[in-house]
């Protein structure tokens, strides 16, 4: 096989079907356009849904983007449908600016997204994504010790947990930089 062959036959695989990197997780789970907020991340402790708003909290750069997609990340064994919602975020709370619901049953372990109507996120403004938990419901990872690692166009201001009102989360408390819950994601053009 010539060089030019075997570059071909990977670029084919790319294209074409889901490639798995070395740490298992399929690349592309839950599909669509868009470049996805997180890069990477360690996945710690779980526990089961609890009645409340439980995500990560970020703070935009200086170039506003336009938000296509919301995501979790689906564990082996989840089967519920989850209200994801972004809110921007005021005094500690936060008004939905977009919201959606993702489905986990058949799902794969890795990410899984929902569309969107376009939502432009301001510059230097401060947003939460979060998951909208029932109680007895599916089962995710936690901070401490589950942390993300992401594009620049925003910086994470920690793992957040809050009550429910409506789609927005209230009396939010933040953990550190890049611990989350879930851990959820979002794509963006």
């Amino acid at each position: 096989m010539t060089l030019l062959g075997a570059l071909f036959g990977i670029i084919w695989q790319l294209l074409f079907f889901q490639v798995t990197p070395l740490g298992g997780i399929p690349i592309g789970s839950g599909g669509g356009s868009g470049t996805s907020f997180v890069t990477g991340e360690t996945l710690g402790s779980t526990q089961t849904t609890g009645g409340s708003c439980e995500g990560f909290v970020f703070t935009m750069g200086t170039t506003p983007i336009t938000v296509t997609q919301l995501g979790r990340w689906v564990l082996s064994g989840n089967t519920g449908t989850h209200t994801l919602t972004m809110n921007q975020i005021t005094a500690g709370n936060g008004t939905s600016v977009a919201n959606c619901s993702v489905n986990t049953s058949g799902q794969g372990v890795g990410f899984t997204y929902c569309p969107i109507s376009s939502t432009v996120l301001s510059a230097s403004t401060q947003y939460g994504l979060f998951d909208m938990s029932n109680t007895g419901g599916d089962s995710y990872y936690i901070i401490p010790t589950t942390t993300i690692t992401h594009t620049s166009v925003a910086t994470t201001n920690g793992g957040t947990y809050g009550s429910i009102s409506g789609n927005n989360c209230l009396s939010l408390a933040i953990d550190t930089d890049s611990t989350t819950y879930g851990p959820l994601d979002f794509k963006y053009q």
